[in-house]
């Protein structure tokens, strides 16, 4: 592995996308629990559409876009503070989500974005994976957390999905710091295609091999294997039976994410997985 425990493996800034809908409820949570476990400080944000033609046709509106906001960031804060978390919040104004998710993250430096698998705007309200977090996920420099609606903090299995790539390198260093800090067993899994040569095989059986060791030696009980399907089709199969709560991944096909389009490796796991997904981008 290239990384052991860098400070890209520490969570201590989390950034909470939260707008305040049902679709957010499962990322409120586990943001709040995950800062917790991890004793980090969270920054919470939410985004108030507007634009000069809004703001002139519509002030009134805008004004109790803007007090909703304030007032759900408000009860995000004093959960975090009765928690004793250092909890700061944000409203921002714009017309995409995903752009000032990802110009807070790089502005507050944080080392993790938490978001809902989905939003409530228009048509991409009605898809798996909204608009937003599939741009922020694949446009993000650092790591993005997707949490479904009703999905809670991981306390049973942490099922890391490699396949041998420097982001696979940093997805496994990540997830084996949440397995030790969380006491939770790990299952790695690496998935090659039905046709793939031998060679291919033997590569991805070292690469499980190597992070089982190192996960040994970090006191983390872990099991691993390589199972050949399609990649996303096994992951969710396998965290299934496994009964995973968190999904780890990173580098699914040697293809940086950014490049990825919807209907991708991961997010076909993000749009029809019933648990968290943590994607690692480097």
């Amino acid at each position: 592995m290239h990384a052991q425990l860098s400070p890209g493996q520490r969570f201590e800034r989390i950034l909470l996308a939260t707008e305040g809908s049902n679709f957010s409820q499962g990322a409120d949570r586990v943001a709040m629990d995950m800062a917790t476990l991890c004793h980090a400080e969270i920054l919470a944000m939410t985004m108030v559409a507007n634009n000069d033609e809004y703001a002139a046709l519509a002030p009134e509106r805008l004004r109790q876009d803007e007090c909703a906001a304030w007032a759900h960031l408000s009860a995000v804060r004093e959960q975090g503070e009765r928690r004793g978390l250092n909890c700061t919040i944000r409203v921002c104004h714009g017309v995409e989500p995903a752009d000032a998710i990802l110009k807070v993250a790089h502005e507050a430096c944080a080392d993790l974005v938490v978001m809902g698998r989905r939003g409530r705007r228009g048509l991409w309200s009605r898809l798996l994976i909204g608009q937003a977090t599939s741009m922020v996920v694949g446009q993000a420099s650092r790591k993005v957390l997707v949490v479904p609606q009703n999905a809670g903090i991981w306390r049973q299995r942490i099922l890391l999905a490699i396949d041998g790539s420097r982001h696979g390198d940093a997805a496994a260093a990540t997830a084996l710091r949440l397995a030790r800090v969380g006491g939770v067993p790990l299952s790695v899994l690496t998935v090659i295609r039905s046709n793939h040569a031998a060679e291919r095989r033997a590569m991805a059986e070292q690469a499980v091999d190597r992070v089982a060791r190192f996960a040994r030696q970090e006191g983390v009980v872990v099991e691993g294997w390589v199972e050949a399907g399609d990649p996303a089709a096994v992951v969710i199969e396998t965290a299934g039976r496994l009964e995973a709560d968190l999904i780890v991944g990173g580098g699914f096909g040697h293809t940086h994410l950014r490049d990825r389009i919807l209907g991708g490796v991961i997010e076909r796991i993000i749009g029809n997985a019933s648990c968290p997904v943590l994607v690692v981008n480097g």
